[in-house]
């Protein structure tokens, strides 16, 4: 049995679409950079405090955790915690518009 896959035909840098941004936008490209960055600082800094970010139509950022259990609730204790994990759930509309998708 043959199933289809999806195949990623290029990875782009944030400088690339801090370009594509500033043909979008009035923003000249070193400004829309520096947009970026500071979202990414921002965004991290509100989900290292217990947040999560609902970013406009794209959808909410949130942390999860993955850890091993102990015997009793007194036994638990931040080693217990192993990763740290990024979550993202797409709005309804960015979910809608991803299915726009054309294939050939």
């Amino acid at each position: 049995m043959v199933y289809v896959t999806q195949v990623t035909t290029a990875q782009v840098d944030e400088t690339q679409v801090a370009m594509d941004l500033a043909e979008e936008t009035t923003l000249p490209p070193s400004e829309a950079m520096m947009a970026i960055r500071q979202l990414r600082k921002v965004l991290l800094r509100r989900l290292l405090g217990g947040e999560s970010v609902k970013q406009g139509y794209w959808g909410s950022f949130s942390v999860t955790i993955s850890s091993t259990g102990a015997d009793t609730k007194e036994d638990v204790t931040a080693r217990n915690i192993k990763n740290v994990n990024l979550n993202f759930q797409p709005d309804e509309a960015f979910k809608n518009d991803l299915q726009k998708a054309t294939f050939a």
